[in-house]
């Protein structure tokens, strides 16, 4: 389902709608008429030498913000947490960001909730990759708020 654009590989239209299926965003979050609006919303044009768009790397990294906001409301996101340490949703990946940020951290959440439990293989495979990223999200807030303490300690120890 794939296609070549030049050396890079590209995910066509029918593959990526077959992509939010599998991840339970279409029709579950969005409509399936959704692809085309999205397409024309990131401004996508098919690239040289083809006659339909088909999705790069970048193309599809342009829609994820669009299936963020198009599909979820901030107040769907949860705090991520990880080995007993949660991330208050105020101190999340981008710190503030409001509504669209929030947005996006629901989809990642609704993407590894669905791939936790799919016996799609194509989803099951991103399940280490977003355990990773999570695990290293929370170590990363626990690393700045250890570093922050410790900054103030040693302003008391100043005084």
């Amino acid at each position: 389902k794939r296609s070549q654009v030049g050396r890079r590989q590209a995910l066509s239209l029918d593959a990526f709608e077959q992509l939010l299926a599998d991840f339970e965003l279409a029709p579950v979050r969005l409509p399936n008429s959704s692809v085309p609006q999205l397409i024309r919303a990131a401004k996508l044009k098919p690239k040289v030498g083809e006659d339909a768009v088909s999705l790069a790397l970048e193309d599809f990294l342009l829609l994820v913000p669009l299936i963020a906001e198009r599909g979820f409301r901030p107040e769907e996101a949860a705090s991520f947490a990880d080995f007993g340490v949660k991330v208050p949703l105020e101190a999340g990946p981008g710190g503030g960001g409001g509504g669209p940020r929030l947005q996006a951290q629901a989809l990642l959440q609704h993407l590894g909730t669905v791939a936790a439990s799919s016996k799609i293989p194509a989803v099951r495979v991103v399940r280490p990759a977003l355990g990773r990223a999570l695990r290293l999200l929370v170590l990363g807030y626990a690393r700045a708020t250890v570093a922050a303490l410790n900054g103030r300690l040693e302003m008391d120890d100043a005084v």
